[in-house]
């Protein structure tokens, strides 16, 4: 509970600074931020590594005994994992048909669909929503709406299909072997070579099963943007969605993991800015701006924001109707690929705690 409540301390202090920035951005608040959170992401690895010594050395009793050096104890639990997946191919081939399903029945709905800008281009760049007529507002709301403007659902629907694979997929890397992992902890073994040497064993899915994804998935759809932007975009959404199924198996009961696991797949979506918008949610009747605040904890709005940054600057430099309908800036491209990055490894390093919780 205590090594739960510091690193959740330490998230919030890491988002905090983000969320106040863009509720009220200025130049200089946005240099402070972006200090701020870097010294906040990269003090991540130190705090985890106080929170699971001082968990370890009040809750677990000291093995005095001879263990061998952590590469090897790392390259045995990666050697280990790796004979459990042979075994286990079967499951690995669904999994990877699976992802592949997926990337094609997108394809299929996204064929040949390129983003077609507003029909009266010109007039929809000096149109103003901000007079005080309405009816003038909505009809200069009305000319900045796309023709079609298939990137929003291509950015959400990507990412669901890929995180939806990945959790279900991940659950069961330490979920199924919890009861063998705390007995081999009782004889003195090392959790950190044990969760380094499992993970590695499934580096070769990581980067796999998002080729197979793009692979079906950009061969039928238009992605403009370079082919390898893209897959490093899924491949870190495979890897954090991985993570949050590792941290799901080991603090729920087994039986729920799974709903657990897309249960919380569907909230981040929720909150992902697709539909609804970052805009609706920004401005709902009942309850203003209170469901606009999650949008900073869910990793799908990131990176939402992030592929369709990535895919719009190659159609169009007009990008009024993305911030009036989307409420996406072009300068927040590196502030997502940050934002990407710090939740990939925050749920690395949960799941890496909860293991030691676990001894």
């Amino acid at each position: 509970m205590i090594a739960g409540s510091l690193f959740l301390c330490l998230n919030v202090t890491t988002i905090a600074p983000i969320m106040l920035n863009e509720l009220n951005p200025t130049a200089d608040g946005w240099r402070k931020t972006m200090c701020y959170y870097l010294f906040a992401n990269l003090s991540f690895f130190v705090i985890a590594r106080m929170i699971t010594y001082s968990y370890r050395y009040i809750n677990v009793a000291i093995v005095e005994r001879e263990t061998r050096g952590v590469v090897y104890l790392t390259l045995m639990a990666a050697q280990r994992e790796f004979i459990v997946q042979i075994r286990n191919w079967k499951e690995i081939i669904f999994h990877l048909g699976q992802i592949t399903f997926g990337g094609l029945f997108l394809g299929f709905i996204f064929y040949n669909r390129p983003y077609s800008g507003p029909v009266f281009e010109m007039l929809s760049t000096s149109c103003s929503t901000t007079t005080n007529f309405d009816i003038f507002n909505a009809v200069c709301l009305f000319m900045q709406i796309p023709a079609d403007d298939p990137i929003i659902a291509i950015s959400s629907l990507s990412s669901l299909t890929v995180a939806l694979c990945a959790v279900s997929y991940s659950i069961s890397v330490f979920g199924k072997e919890l009861t063998v992992f705390k007995r081999e902890s009782c004889t003195g073994s090392n959790t950190g070579a044990y969760y380094i040497g499992k993970s590695l064993a499934h580096l070769p899915m990581t980067l796999f099963a998002p080729i197979c994804f793009l692979l079906s998935f950009s061969g039928l759809a238009v992605l403009k943007a370079d082919w390898g932007v893209h897959f490093v975009i899924i491949t870190m959404t495979y890897a954090t969605f991985t993570g949050v199924g590792y941290t799901i198996s080991l603090i729920t009961p087994a039986r729920v993991s799974q709903l657990a696991g897309i249960f919380f797949v569907l909230v981040c979506m929720m909150f992902s800015g697709g539909q609804p918008t970052l805009q609706q949610l920004k401005t709902n009747e009942l309850l203003g701006n209170a469901l606009y605040l999650p949008t900073f904890v869910s990793y799908t709005r990131w990176v939402n924001e992030l592929v369709y940054l990535t895919e719009i600057k190659l159609y169009t430099t007009n990008y009024k109707p993305m911030n009036q309908l989307y409420g996406y800036v072009t300068e927040d491209e590196i502030f997502c690929w940050c934002m990407v990055t710090t939740f990939l490894l925050f749920f690395r390093i949960v799941a890496y705690i909860a293991l030691v919780v676990k001894e």
